[in-house]
């Protein structure tokens, strides 16, 4: 449904897509997330996921420690050796980083601005 390259964080049309499609769920409704590896694509995912939910009353470091204890990746073990893999998640921390901002700014904002148009006001 959401096409991310593996490794990456998603591009920000995918982004608002994402959003989107969050926003226009009916309350209360499951919501499954898996990719071909099931761990840093799906993170990222559920990450998002949760933090457009409860950004208002989990902290960023709770986020990624809370996903991490539940099996999830630890976004923030990077191997500097491994130089494809190692940028590309310095990059996705990074924008987990950026969206947890988004969310916040969206708790006090009209949440219908995307995360493009966001990423505009403050370019």
């Amino acid at each position: 449904m959401f096409f991310v390259t593996d490794h990456h964080r998603p591009h920000d049309e995918v982004v608002d897509q994402f959003v989107r499609y969050v926003e226009a769920l009916p309350e209360r409704t499951w919501q499954h997330f898996h990719c071909r590896g099931g761990v840093g694509r799906t993170t990222t995912f559920i990450l998002m996921y949760e933090m457009m939910k409860n950004s208002g009353s989990v902290d960023y470091e709770d986020f990624l420690i809370r996903h991490q204890l539940i099996g999830g990746r630890n976004m923030r073990e990077m191997d500097p050796h491994e130089s494809y893999k190692y940028n590309a998640a310095v990059e996705r921390l990074e924008f987990i980083r950026q969206f947890y901002a988004y969310c916040l700014f969206r708790n006090n904002h009209p949440r219908h601005i995307s995360w493009t148009g966001r990423l505009e006001l403050h370019a």
